[in-house]
């Protein structure tokens, strides 16, 4: 486990180190050290846990039916301790799943991201370029397409995306924010 955030200040900050190195410091065991942060944060701390193996990944990611999603954050006070997925879930699916690793054509992975979340979830209107349909559109380059992000370092902007349009509007251009704030809550149909 990897602390991203913790209500409560020590000194040394204790973002962005693991349960080990902590407890370490603080002279207890592990599940003790938990236990601390947790009472001391009035358990108001967040963690990032390492309990899924990329192979496992890969062959979960093979099923049809699997769709690709993201529950990542940013961490607002530390935005570097945020989960690696936070900015990457997307371009990791891209560059390493499907140009890398080949185990997903590039039609199946953007099905996994767009029309099968919406489809499932009853998202009407949304997950696929047709006329009536609101224009959610990533431009990137499948050649260069990835993430960069790491436990220590997450907020690392992906690679090979160019334009990004959410909701009709662009989000992204050139590569970069335009400021433009369109999100909005979805609800099922």
């Amino acid at each position: 486990m990897i602390i991203t955030r913790c209500a409560t200040t020590y000194d040394p900050p204790v973002g962005g180190r693991t349960i080990t190195e902590i407890a370490e410091e603080f002279g207890l065991s592990p599940i003790d050290t938990v236990a601390k942060l947790i009472v001391e944060s009035v358990n108001s701390v967040s963690a990032i846990y390492l309990s899924l193996a990329d192979e496992d990944v890969s062959e979960i990611l093979k099923d049809s039916e699997i769709m690709v999603g993201s529950d990542g954050m940013v961490n607002l006070e530390y935005p570097q301790y945020s989960h690696p997925r936070t900015f990457g879930t997307f371009p990791r699916v891209l560059g390493r799943y499907v140009r890398e690793e080949k185990i997903l054509s590039l039609e199946s992975a953007i099905r996994k991201m767009t029309s099968l979340p919406a489809e499932r979830i009853g998202l009407k209107g949304r997950g696929l370029l047709k006329p009536g349909y609101v224009a959610d559109i990533t431009i990137f380059d499948p050649a260069t397409v990835g993430d960069r992000g790491t436990y220590t370092e997450a907020n690392l902007e992906p690679v090979g995306i160019y334009r990004v349009m959410m909701n009709g509007e662009w989000i992204v251009q050139s590569g970069e924010l335009t400021g433009k704030k369109c999100g909005k809550i979805l609800r099922k149909e």
